[in-house]
Order: structure tokens, then sequence, then C-alpha cells
């Protein structure tokens, strides 16, 4: 450069002499004489001077970097630290004056880059510049033994500790390890030795080197898995005291060991030790690399093996009830894990490696000592069910609003009193429980949830529901049992879903007409609050098969009561009823009755329809007597009624009623069609009261004895049924014109019927009667012959 500097001096220097003797020469010339023309020379200079990459237009770099430049062949080498990334590089060029570069700024050197160098003559040269960088990567990336290189039946790959440089392989029992030829993979450009067949009875290094030469070296180890049976008995050795009663020695099939099942390759695929006072899990556990299922419920297990992260197969665990109290690391390695039950123990903390389980869709961690749970739960974006009920949780952690799959989720029995706001997040959310915690109010959140079915609140604080409730239009089921509530809104109308409501242990003094639209309700749980009365809509309820109305301040029911026939259970105990409807009667599939601890005077025989009826109790009331059809109904219909009434209780007497609905009660299985207010083949007079019964072919098999009641009966219609006798004191119902009991089983006549002054018929045809009393024969002839007797031949009155 300094030579070029020089000579360019002296021309310039030459230049100006010879321009000056010229210019001299001109003027001394004559005016004829023609002008000089100046002749312009361009630069032809186009070299490379310098190429540096510098650390201040580099952030990759951190010093300058000089590139070796070869004028003879153009080309520009730069030799840059290894992995320095070349896709973005900068270099500072200096060229010949008057020349100029392209391209110009940042470039991709990751190949060979061509720079053009333009003189001021417009000749141009052509340089390339390459970039040296070598990777100093040098992992092994993956060691399979492949089964066409080896003598195993299928591919296994090796477990590969970058940390510690060491891969270890568990290849089957019986495998000849002495000549097993690995696939080795590595880094890119990176190099292995050895790559040949190995003896793996010893520990082979294996050296990797880089493509900037430095090396690193791994170790590699292959153990021979125990056997099937082997493992069994590794599980016996550990638990001496263990009741599994497996007797391996004698037991050729495995698969006919308590709770072990084979697959079709005879390994095992499913161990179910549950409840057999086992202490321990041996490590050998871990090489049932066929398992799919594995449950130790309930026995006394305190410590999981670290080895339980090789059951790779594994997709439901279940270590409920037992006293884990910690979870190995390597519980994260079960990558196709979808159930993980560990309620009942005594954990108190999770690792962060559970955040692994990305195929978990099942989560059981009740009845444990949890305050907290680490974030990476909420990477387990296909978990469906997480109870975490039954813990110590005072707040709930933000990434639950990740698991956006979820369907159900258990709170109870925490200490919770308020949520995260990303609860809203979980748009599935089918389930919620948070029974048993210290909410004051219903978090708002949680009315966004549009698909929630299920809403447990019970045991909280709760002092109102908010009107807002009424969004949750896809609720089935609604407990909010023992808080404070003194009042239902009227949006409770708008879960037209719901199934089954439970306000008991609240405040409430009165229910909004609004619950009749709940027209799907089965189970209504109301009781222990302070209801005076029920509003007639609740008779809209028809899908009502348990109504629990106990402990209020109940003094009347409304009829409308008597529409809720699907009713199976209806308690009523402890209030201030003094009368029941007779509509109760109507309630023909009713189980339980219960109006203990009432102020009745009165029951309406109608009960005695009650057919079904497996336990009534009407005891602690003011009952002056009690209805004969109930007792029909305990004695005949329902031999398994449990039947309670105070000590002393006369029975009903002279009541037309009850001796009419003692009959129903009285024949289980008939098909008379009574129910209250419809009696069909019954005549009544003005005063209601029954002159003609038609039971013709009604499956009567007897009559009740307090039949007699029916003092204005004149027509009684019994043919075609299967009664076996007729009650004596049917002679006392002297307004008896006509009794018809053909076709029946009577075998004999009380003879009392002679006592039926005005009898007018009697007809006994179709019956195995061995003779007609003197007394009724003689009645034909002592109210002046009106009566005639109707019966077969060889049964008539001589």
């Amino acid at each position: 450069m300094e030579t070029i500097y020089t000579v360019l001096k002296a021309n310039i220097k030459s230049s100006l002499i010879i321009l000056f003797l010229l210019m001299s020469g001109l003027t001394s010339c004559s005016k004829d004489d023609e002008p000089v023309k100046e002749e312009i020379v361009k630069s032809s200079e186009k070299e490379v001077l310098s190429f540096n990459f510098l650390a201040a237009n580099n952030s990759a770099l951190s010093t300058d970097v000089a590139a070796t430049i070869d004028a003879t062949n153009k080309t520009i080498t730069v030799t840059l630290p290894s992995d320095t990334p070349v896709t973005a590089l900068t270099p500072s060029l200096e060229i010949s004056p008057k020349a100029s570069a392209n391209p110009s700024g940042a470039q991709d050197f990751t190949n060979p880059t061509t720079y053009i160098i333009s003189a001021e003559d417009g000749t141009t040269i052509t340089f390339t510049a390459t970039i040296i960088s070598n990777s100093s990567a040098k992992q092994i990336t993956s060691f399979v033994f492949l089964q066409s290189n080896n003598p195993i039946s299928a591919d296994l790959a090796a477990t590969i500790d970058e940390e510690n440089k060491t891969i270890t392989a568990n290849l089957p029992f019986g495998t000849d390890i002495t000549k097993l030829f690995p696939e080795i993979k590595t880094s890119e450009l990176a190099t292995v030795d050895p790559n040949t067949t190995k003896n793996f009875t010893e520990i082979i290094e294996y050296k990797v080197t880089a493509d900037d030469g430095t090396t690193v070296t791994y170790t590699a180890s292959v153990h021979i898995l125990l056997s099937q049976r082997q493992i069994l008995q590794a599980i016996l050795d550990g638990n001496p005291t263990n009741t599994l009663n497996w007797d391996l020695e004698n037991t050729e099939n495995l698969g006919n060991l308590n709770g072990v099942t084979l697959n079709a390759e005879g390994n095992i695929e499913l161990l179910e030790i549950e409840d057999y006072d086992l202490t321990s899990l041996p490590p050998e556990i871990g090489q049932l690399n066929n398992l799919k299922k594995l449950s130790i419920y309930s026995n006394n297990i305190s410590v999981l093996p670290a080895e339980i992260g090789m059951m790779r197969s594994l997709e439901k665990l279940d270590l409920s009830a037992n006293k884990v109290s910690a979870l190995p690391v390597e519980i994260g390695q079960l990558s196709n894990l979808q159930h993980l039950d560990l309620q009942d123990n005594q954990l108190s903390e999770l690792p962060a490696e559970i955040g692994l389980l990305n195929n978990l869709e099942q989560l059981h961690l009740r009845s444990n000592l949890l305050s907290s749970v680490p974030a990476e739960l909420g990477s387990l974006t296909n978990l469906k069910s997480l109870d975490l009920s039954f813990n110590q949780f005072n707040s709930l952690f933000s990434e639950i609003g990740m698991l956006t799959q979820l369907k159900a989720l258990y709170l109870s029995r925490n200490q919770l009193s308020s949520l995260p706001t990303e609860i809203g997040l979980l748009t599935q959310l089918e389930t919620l429980s948070l029974s048993n915690n210290q909410f004051t109010s219903i978090p708002v959140e949680i009315t966004t949830l549009q698909l929630l079915q299920k809403l447990y609140l019970a045991n909280n604080q709760l002092a109102s529901l908010p009107n807002e409730i009424g969004r949750l239009t896809q609720l089935i089921n609604l407990t909010v049992s023992n808080n404070l509530i003194s009042s239902v809104p009227t949006e409770i109308g708008q879960l037209i879903h719901l199934e089954q409501l439970l306000l008991f242990k609240n405040q409430l003094t009165s229910l909004p007409k609004e619950l009749g639209q709940l027209t799907k309700l089965k189970i209504l749980s109301i009781n222990e609050n302070q209801l005076a009365s029920l509003p007639i809509e609740i008779g809209l309820l028809t899908q009502l098969s348990t109504l629990k109305l106990q402990d209020n301040q109940l003094t009347f029911l409304p009829a409308e009561i008597g529409s809720l026939t699907k009713l199976i259970v209806l308690e009523l105990q402890t209030n201030q009823l003094s009368s029941i409807p007779k509509e109760i009667g109507l309630l023909t599939e009713l189980k339980n009755l219960n109006l203990n601890n009432n102020q009745l005077i009165f029951i309406p025989p109608e009960f005695g329809f009650l057919t079904n009826l497996r336990f009534l109790n009407l005891e602690e009331n003011n009952l002056s007597t009690m209805p004969q059809s109930i007792i029909q109904l305990a004695i005949w219909n329902n031999p398994i009624l449990n039947l309670k009434y105070d000590i002393g209780v006369p029975l009903e007497d002279a009541f037309h009623k009850d001796a009419l609905i003692s009959i129903h009660a009285a024949n289980p299985g008939n098909t008379l069609g009574w129910s209250v207010n419809i009696f069909p083949g019954v005549i009544f007079n003005a005063n209601e009261i029954p002159t003609l019964i038609n039971l013709n072919g009604k499956n009567i098999t007897r009559l009740p004895l307090n039949i007699e009641q029916l003092t204005k009966l004149d027509v009684l219609l019994a043919n075609n049924n299967n009664l076996t006798s007729i009650p004596s004191n049917l002679g006392n119902m002297n307004t008896l014109g006509i009794i018809e009991l053909n076709n029946n089983q009577i075998t004999t006549l009380p003879p009392n019927l002679g006592q039926l002054i005005n009898l007018q018929q009697l007809i006994l045809t179709n019956n195995p009667i061995l003779n007609i009393p003197q007394q009724v024969c003689d009645l034909q002839t002592s109210n002046g012959g009106i009566l005639t007797i109707l019966s077969d031949a060889g049964e008539e009155c001589n």
C-alpha cells in the first residue's frame, strides 16, 4: 500500500511539470494553432485490502476476527470460534480507492459467499468468502438395539442419561449379551468410537468426537431383566408378612395367582394386589415393562422405588389407601399413564415432574396433607378429572385455568374462601365440588360455566344464592345445604334440567312459586328450615320421588301435593301439621311416609290406598282414632309394613268411607280401580254413603270385618272372585237386599246371615259349599218368602 502511494505521488508530480510546460508552450503559439484535448484516465484498481468481523458489529462475537485474503486465488477465509452462528454476520471490508463491493451489510455465511469488486473503470473481479466455524456438538442422541442386528424379538432403546453421560439398556430375560451391536446416532458431524459388535458383559466406553476435535466419553451398560416369576418372588421376599398366598413353586401358569393377569404373550399385564398387607414395593417391579395396570390399593406401603418410572407401558396406577409420603421424581417418566390414584395417603407435596404426565386423564389426590401443588400441574392439558378434596388448601393455583379439558373438579373439605378468576376458563367443567370450605358467597366466575351439571356447595357460610345462578341452565344437581341462606331467587326456575335440589339446614322461610318450573326435579330436600307453608306450585313437580320437609314450621299441606304420584319418600316429621289432605292417598308409589311429631288429630282413611308403603310413622301426634283401612293395609296388603302410632289410639268406628277403603286395602292385587274420590262400581246416596258395591271380577280374596260399617248397603255383588269365606258380621248389615257370590271358592256360610231380614236374593252358584246353614234357609219363610237362594244342585236348602 505504501509503495503504491509513493508511485502515485511521483506520477502526480511528473504530470504537474508536464502540464506546466504545455501551458507555457500554448501561450507562445499563434492564435491559429488548434487546442490540445486532455485525456482523463480512470482507475482500474479492484482489490480487497482487508476483511474483518468486528465484535462491535456482531453480537455473536466477543472479539474482532480478521480474514486471510489470497489475492492470487481471489479467496477470503475466516475461522470463527466453534458453534458461532453464521446466518447473519456483518463483515467490515477495505477495498481499492474508487472501487465498490457488492453485496454489503449482514450476510448468511452458511455457504461460501461471493463478493464482486468493481473498479472505477468498470472492470470487476470476484472474491469468494468462506467462514469456518467447527461444531462442538458431541452428544449420543440414540442408542438402540435393533431386532435385525441382535438376538432379540423387538427393537429396544437404551436410556441415555445426558447429565451423567451414561447409557443403560434392559434386555429380556435369557438374552445373549456377548455379541450385541447397537445402532448409535450422534450430533451432526460428530463421530463415535467404537461402532462395532461388543461384549456387554462389561461396561463399554464410547468416545464421541465433535467436529472441532473436542471429545466426551459415555459409559454403556446392559442389564438382563428378571423373569416374570422372579419379579413376583421379589415382591414376596420384600413383604414377609403378606397375605397373598402365592405358591410360585407349584404354580405353572402365573395367571392363576391372585391378582395376576397375563397378556397373549404370557407377560404380566395387570397386577392387582389389593389389601394383602404389603409394606414395600421392590425395585424389581420396574422390570414389568408390559404392565398396563398396577393396583396396590389398601396396603401399608410408604415408599415407592425410583424404578417405578421404568414401567413405560403403565396406563393405570392405583396406590390409594397406603402410607405414601412422597413420590419419586421418576413418576414423570410414565408417559402412557392415564389414571393415577393417590388418595388416602400422607402426601404433603408433589414433584414438579408430575407435570410430564401428558396423557394423564384422572388424578385423584383426595385425603392427603397437601396445601399446594406445583405450577407444572397446569401442563396436564388432557386431564379430565382432578380430585383435591380433603386436603389443606386455602388457595388454588392459578394454572388451574390451563386444564381446559377438565370435566370434574373436586375441592371439598379444604379451607378455601375464594377461587382464582382462571376457574372461569374451565369451559368443559361438568362437576364442581366446593362443599365444606369457607365460602361466604358463590364466586361469580362459576356462573359462566355453561356446561356445569353438578354443583356442590354444602357446609359453607353462604348467606344467599346469586340471581346469576339462573345462568347454569344445564345443572342437574345443586347442593347448597347447611349454609345461612334465607331466600331462594326466582331465577331458580330457569334451571329446568335440575333433578336434585338440596337446601336443607338453611334459614328459608318461604319458597318462590317458580320452583314449580323445575319439572324434572326428582329429589327436593328442604328439611331443617323455617318454612310455614308450601306454594301450591309444588304440585307441578310430578317427577319427584323424594320430598323431605321435616323439621320446619308447616301447619298445612296443599292438596296439590297429591299430584306427586311418583313420590316414594315423604318426610314430614317435626312440623306443626294439624291435618293432612286426603290427596295423600293418591301417592300410591309411596314407600316411606313419616308424620311423627306433629299435631294431627285425624288421619284420612285414604291412606289405605298406599299399597306400597313400607314405613308409616304416626307417633307423637294427637290422634283420636286410627282408620281401619290402615290396619287392613298392615295386616293383609303389606305384611312388612312398619306401622308406628301411639299406644292407646282406638280404631275408627262407624265410618263408611273407612270401611269402603278397607275392602281395597285388604285385597292386594285387586283390580277395583278405586282411588281418592274415585269408586267405580259403587253407588252412593245423597249423604255419600254407599248403597251398592259391585266387586264382580276384581280379584277379591276377602271381605274385611269392618264391612259392617257400611250400614246403608243394599246390594253387594262379589261374583267371579277368589273368596273362600264370608265374614260373620255381614249378618249385622240388615239393609242388605241382594248378595251375589257366584263363582268363588266359598265352602261355608256364617249362620248369622239368617239375620238379614231384608235379604231378597242370595246367589251362591259355582262354589264348593258343603251346606247352607239352616238359619239362612229358614230366612226364606221368616221374611215372608221374598228371599231367593240360588245354589248348585245338592247344596240347596231342604
